[in-house]
């Protein structure tokens, strides 16, 4: 097949969605064309610090290469062109004429999936696969005229994809769609040698881009109530980069903490290890639509210990892949990952459940598979 997949986000931006258009198009193209069509800059990897020299089995075309923004303003005429993919669709055009399309992949309802109404006129013969994978995809909390614009894009897709059941909350007209997991690198983020690292402090580990909505800053409120009730017993690692990383340098250092490190951004290469010195995962994450690091962790064998906001609890099982506390009560947060530390038989339960959920349902080789039987399923409509 020719595929080309159509997002408005990817790297040098690293985030779930990135990871798993990426981690889904390389297995394709073992077997397949895969070409990513994407807006994002190359030029905006300072502001991310995502600077690896990724060698992509595919190609890859960007729209632009540098910010439509003048003097804090948008041009008129690149709104409009966003909001109908007019450079989208030129490239989707040019790519048809040399060789027939088989498959439009769009990612994100917002901004390009009216392309999906327009895939039969535009590439006679090729079929739209429309992938919900981002917070604005999430149809129960949009607004009418998000809805509305999702109705005519998903009724013209000829398939759906959503990486879980979270999208399909309070919805009853997504019976169609299938459910595709993200995932982990398995052979990769293999277990850890054992429970805990000998004669180290109790390690919390969060991955996650330094953004308002994943208040980290209630994470570091965890650790600095631990360190009062049990000085010197645990500590946390936080792994990423992004708008909040200042202003949370400045509140460890405010609050004189020495059981808090943020590491910046961590190399692809350099999480798994990561991981496996580390004792559980914790996120305070107000909205997720997936969590690629959910994955990582269980693929890991470490235990869970996140808010019950938005996709978690189809994610992560209360007892069963962690402890989920309610959102904001940080005391209740700090009790559950004391309980995981002094507990070490339901410590040893949960990373054997998750070590054996992220090998049954998250191994992206398995994801990729279930992927192109969809988009053989679009074909044959």
């Amino acid at each position: 097949m020719r595929i080309v997949v159509v997002s408005p986000t990817f790297f040098p931006v690293v985030g779930g969605a990135e990871v798993g258009i990426h981690e889904i198009a390389a297995r394709l193209a073992s077997d397949h064309e895969v070409i990513v069509v994407t807006s994002m800059p190359a030029s905006i990897a300072d502001a991310y610090g995502d600077t690896e020299d990724r060698t992509l089995p595919y190609r890859v075309i960007r729209t632009r290469e540098r910010s439509v923004r003048r003097r804090g303003i948008r041009r008129p005429f690149s709104v409009l062109g966003r909001l109908l993919s007019i450079p989208e669709a030129r490239v989707l055009r040019k790519l048809h004429r040399e060789r027939p399309i088989d498959i439009v992949n769009i990612h994100f309802l917002w901004p390009h999936a009216l392309l999906a109404l327009a895939v039969p006129n535009l590439l006679p013969g090729a079929r739209s696969v429309v992938s919900l994978v981002g917070r604005a995809d999430v149809l129960s909390s949009a607004g009418w005229i998000k809805r509305a614009q999702a109705r005519l894009a998903l009724r013209a897709a000829d398939s759906i994809i959503v990486n879980s059941g979270f999208y399909l909350a309070g919805t009853t007209w997504l019976s169609r769609a299938t459910e595709i997991p993200y995932g982990a690198a398995i052979n990769e983020y293999y277990p850890r040698p054992s429970l805990t690292r000998a004669g180290g402090p109790f390690r919390m580990l969060a991955v996650q881009r330094l953004a308002p909505i994943k208040r980290v800053d209630l994470l570091i409120d965890v650790a600095r109530l631990l360190d009062e009730n049990h000085p010197g017993e645990f500590e946390l690692v936080i792994a990423g980069t992004g708008d909040e990383y200042e202003r949370l340098c400045a509140r460890v250092a405010q609050l004189g903490l020495h059981n808090v490190r943020l590491l910046g951004y961590v190399a692809e290469a350099d999480l798994p290890a990561l991981y496996r010195r580390s004792d559980v995962f914790v996120s305070h994450s107000l909205f997720e639509t997936f969590g690629v690091m959910y994955a990582q962790a269980m693929a890991t064998g470490l235990p869970i210990v996140a808010a019950r906001t938005s996709c978690v609890p189809w994610v992560v099982g209360h007892q069963v892949n962690g402890i989920l506390v309610d959102p904001f009560d940080v005391r209740a947060f700090a009790d559950a990952v004391v309980t995981l530390a002094s507990d070490r038989e339901l410590h040893r339960t949960i990373a054997s459940a998750n070590q054996a959920k992220a090998r049954e349902q998250y191994d992206w080789d398995r994801i990729a598979a279930m992927t192109v039987e969809c988009f053989e399923k679009a074909r044959a409509r």
